[in-house]
């Protein structure tokens, strides 16, 4: 793919970036499947420093569900789920509702979402994430923003960070719904990763 770089009022094409030079790459999509109730995802870190996640369409089968995420050391062998493996803030509104923050320095699962903005269930309440990690092995961080129609019919949007309590590169993450037995409803994954 071409990068074109503008040039005293011309445009030229640079085939490739130059020597040394981090760039993006697209590292495929996973689609979630309807009745699945977790999508981990294995990340390739010996290439790759951080990531970006980008959720399409992402649905519970139970109205009024959020999604929620942890992080792996292992390799996705286990996701970690201790009372002080995660810190996070937050904000959040929808459309009739009101405003609302939350924050909390030690909890079981970075909440991608909850409150004003509970995923719905209706075919035009799908919602859509896109997620940033910082992997490095001195707490990992996160952001997330989403936005769509919540289980009130209402549009919603939402703001979050987290910080991964560990000292290790994160290499798997794993995406589930808040009461842990639902189940998706379909939707995709897109990943990318930031060369090293």
């Amino acid at each position: 793919m071409a990068i074109i770089k503008p040039n005293n009022n011309t445009i030229s094409a640079i085939t490739a970036l130059p020597s040394g030079v981090a760039g993006v790459d697209f590292l495929g999509t996973t689609t979630v499947s309807s009745g699945v109730s977790t999508v981990d995802i294995t990340l390739d870190t010996t290439n790759y420093g951080s990531f970006k996640f980008m959720l399409n369409g992402v649905q519970s089968q139970t109205d009024g569900d959020y999604m929620r995420m942890r992080y792996s050391t292992d390799g996705g062998s286990s996701f970690k789920d201790g009372s002080t493996d995660y810190g996070y803030a937050s904000w959040e509104q929808r459309n009739g509702g009101s405003f609302s923050s939350n924050i909390d320095n030690d909890t079981t699962n970075f909440p991608m979402n909850h409150g004003e903005t509970a995923i719905g269930s209706a075919g035009n309440e799908r919602t859509n994430f896109e997620i940033t990690l910082w992997n490095n092995n001195l707490y990992p961080k996160v952001s997330c923003i989403g936005g769509g129609k919540n289980a009130s019919g209402n549009f919603a949007q939402w703001y979050r960070t987290a910080v991964f309590f560990t000292t290790s590169t994160v290499n798997a993450v794993r995406f589930y719904l808040s009461s842990g037995s639902a189940t998706f409803d379909g939707g995709t994954i897109d990943r990318y990763g930031f060369t090293k």
